[in-house]
């Protein structure tokens, strides 16, 4: 599986308040922690850097570094999305200053809300049954007794709520410019999956794609289209929004796309992770995520080299200060 669980949670934060106070009360304010290019932990929120304005509705993000079916490598992924930070909201800093309309911000808002909190891990290696998609359950990765090397700061156990589903994933880079400003991206590795069965090939995706200038950035989800002439599959992938689709690209073929099974979670439902912090001489130190709560574990290697934690137990094979081999003996209970 080639999914990673990062611990560098993203706030797609803007970098000045922007919001008329009697405004505040009226948004939600998800509240992130970024780790950045320099290996330290900053806090974000909806409104700018930092904690959430006094007034506003608080809530907790936990979406990955990477975009949602990312196959990139964490640090690729941690500078992309930082990059993303900046490229996103300057372009909405200016417009909700300046509009500060209720509505709005709860377009706006809703969208933030997925893009904050609904991930995609893509399971290619996996088969999911078709009596187990579209339903509501957990899912815990990696498979027991799998053995995985990963960099400080990433998840090494991670139980998730949400649903199996088909998922799409581009193997490309798109982007055209509309007549009147406005930028549609199709981002190489970030998917789409279906929110349930039924034959139109719509995928809900959970990044923005969408930026007009002077206005807040969009999320458009994917439309597939499949066209066969005289033996030739071409599939065409729209950006579509509720009224409206966007820019397509045409002439695709079957290798261009990962289609496979994937589990989009929710952030906002029950969640637990086990996050490696790094190792200080015989001490590993880890951040234990049990739904909004965090709290620091430690292990002492000279007494042992299972961590035990809820049921769960991992075997430490080989650790230095940044990195961590090992295997799942079991999950958590």
């Amino acid at each position: 599986m080639n999914k990673l669980f990062i611990f560098v949670m993203l706030g797609f934060g803007i970098t000045t308040p922007f919001l008329f106070s009697s405004n505040i009360s009226e948004a939600e304010c998800a509240e992130v922690v970024v780790k950045d290019e320099n290996g330290n932990f900053r806090t974000f929120n909806t409104f700018g850097e930092g904690s959430c304005p006094a007034g506003s509705k608080k809530s907790n993000s936990s979406s990955l570094n990477c975009s949602s079916g990312s196959k990139q490598s964490s640090f690729d992924c941690a500078n992309q999305r930082l990059e993303n930070i900046n490229d996103v909201f300057d372009s909405a800093r200016s417009a909700l200053t300046d509009w500060g309309d209720k509505n709005f911000l709860k377009i706006y808002n809703n969208d933030f809300k997925i893009v904050s909190n609904i991930d995609i891990d893509i399971l290619e290696d996996y088969k999911i049954e078709d009596g187990d998609r579209y339903t509501q359950t957990t899912f815990t990765q990696p498979k027991l007794g799998e053995v995985i090397s990963l960099n400080a700061g990433m998840s090494i156990l991670s139980l998730k709520t949400g649903y199996f589903s088909e998922c799409l994933v581009p193997l490309f880079n798109y982007s055209k410019t509309s007549f009147v400003g406005g930028k549609f991206n199709i981002y190489k590795n970030a998917s789409g999956c279906k929110a349930e069965k039924k034959k139109d090939e719509y995928f809900d995706t959970s990044h923005f794609n969408v930026f007009f200038p002077g206005k807040p950035p969009m999320k458009y989800n994917f439309e597939l289209k499949k066209k066969e002439k005289k033996g030739i599959t071409n599939f065409t992938l729209c950006l579509a929004y509720p009224w409206q689709s966007g820019a397509c690209v045409k002439k695709k073929k079957a290798e261009d796309f990962i289609f496979a099974d994937g589990f989009v979670s929710d952030s906002r439902l029950s969640k637990l992770g086990i996050i490696f912090l790094g190792k200080s001489g015989d001490i590993l130190n880890f951040k234990i995520v049990a739904n909004d709560d965090v709290q620091d574990f430690n292990l002492n290697l000279t007494k042992s080299n299972i961590l035990e934690f809820k049921g769960a137990k991992v075997e430490i094979m080989n650790s230095d200060e940044s990195e961590l081999t090992y295997k799942v003996l079991s999950h958590f209970e």
